[in-house]
């Protein structure tokens, strides 16, 4: 039994850190995320996209009053990245910039983003790069610790097996 239980734990341990990996990828729903949901009125934003038709065109108009704010190519990993300038006169309040194009699956899709317009537009909004991974260093020391430990039990096992053995 305990030559069986290290190497589950093991196992279930990979899984557990692992598990976010295999359900984000590929082939997901497309999404648009924002660098900021506050930019000034003539300030940039920009948009970044996953899970869309690579190779694919993706279309940025601004709502309440439609307002095209340009185009982006989807990358041949479903990705996108695209800058956008909001216009000048563009009134302050509660905005909604609607992507679409073409999902993975090569389906019509729109999605939509909400923003807050402000009235200043002395700087543009976001604030830096997004952070678009994730922080794995635990998870990655867990992994290499319970892998370290369940070698340990299995050689350990292993040795007390054969000298049982060999005294009988």
């Amino acid at each position: 039994m305990r030559r069986i239980a290290a190497p589950l734990i093991v196992l279930a341990a990979l899984l557990w850190v692992a598990a976010p990996a295999f359900a984000s990828y590929p082939g997901g729903s497309p999404t648009v995320t924002p660098s900021s949901t506050t930019v000034n009125a003539g300030g940039l934003l920009t948009l970044d996209g996953a899970n869309w038709l690579p190779g694919s065109m993706v279309h940025f108009t601004l709502h309440s009053k439609p307002v095209g704010l340009g185009t982006a190519k989807v990358a041949a990993d479903g990705t996108f990245a695209a800058t956008v300038q909001i216009p000048s006169g563009t009134s302050p309040g509660h905005h909604t910039i609607v992507v679409s194009g073409r999902s993975s699956t090569n389906k019509p899709t729109t999605k939509k983003v909400g923003i807050t317009i402000s009235s200043s537009s002395s700087t543009s909004g976001g604030g830096g790069l997004a952070f678009t991974g994730a922080n794995i260093t635990l998870g990655v020391l867990i992994v290499v610790a319970l892998a370290v430990l369940g070698l340990g039990a299995l050689v350990l096992g292993r040795r007390r097996g054969s000298r049982t053995a060999g005294s009988h």
